[in-house]
């Protein structure tokens, strides 16, 4: 009888405890006012990350969603808060750097000083100027920022005839498509682009200009020799 006795008040006593315990720490975790945090972050399911200069489109987007305290949601100051307004000014921005899938976005992420930078790059001399090669698509997987080409098309000349002409010489490739780093651009990716941005002095772009419209069919690229170029594919 006395056992079964203690053994009652042992197990009453556990209850006792383990409400005690449970009551504690409910009350400690409701005093720190949690609520419901959501950031934007870039899609976790996606297989490669968003290269420079990606458009970022809604499908890019999901949402970070935790249960934060004051402390949490300090920690996560930096990110962007997921939004309808947020959502609709960063669709159709276009990233300033990599980012990887699952990656929270920040601020940073679209504002930094590509622009300045790229104009840089130019000489006193030089001008940013861009075609659409559209008849190069294999040789522009061997083509990237850095690269020395030609531009080369068929103009008309007497009685009709085409005449294969060297619209710009020895003109530096700065960018393919929106890629301006050779180091993020693959063969794989070159080939996708037909807007390619030289550096080229005004007299070679007026020189162009002057042929331009004689241009018969597209023009094309040549590589010349020993000169850097895109990823191998």
């Amino acid at each position: 009888m006395n056992t079964t006795f203690d053994t009652t008040v042992m197990r009453v006593l556990g209850a006792l405890i383990a409400f005690f315990v449970g009551y504690l720490y409910w009350n400690n975790v409701t005093s720190q006012d949690t609520e419901l945090m959501k950031k934007l972050q870039i899609s976790s399911g996606l297989e490669a990350p968003l290269p420079r200069g990606t458009i970022l489109r809604e499908s890019n987007l999901q949402s970070f969603q935790v249960d934060a305290n004051e402390g949490v949601r300090d920690a996560f100051e930096y990110a962007l808060d997921d939004t309808p307004d947020m959502r609709s000014a960063l669709v159709g921005q276009r990233l300033s750097q990599s980012i990887s899938p699952g990656a929270l976005l920040e601020r940073r992420f679209f504002t930094d000083d590509t622009t300045q930078e790229f104009a840089a790059r130019l000489g006193a001399d030089m001008r940013a100027f861009s075609l659409d090669i559209g008849g190069s698509q294999s040789l522009l997987n061997f083509v990237g920022p850095g690269s020395r080409v030609d531009v080369v098309g068929a103009v008309e000349g007497a009685n009709d005839v085409l005449v294969p002409t060297t619209l710009l010489e020895n003109v530096e490739v700065l960018a393919v498509g929106p890629i301006d780093d050779i180091s993020e651009l693959d063969a794989e990716e070159a080939g996708q682009y037909r807007s390619v941005t030289f550096g080229a002095t005004p007299e070679q772009i007026s020189a162009y200009l002057g042929q331009a419209t004689l241009v018969r069919g597209e023009m094309l690229l040549a590589l010349r020799s020993g000169q850097a170029g895109g990823s191998a594919p």
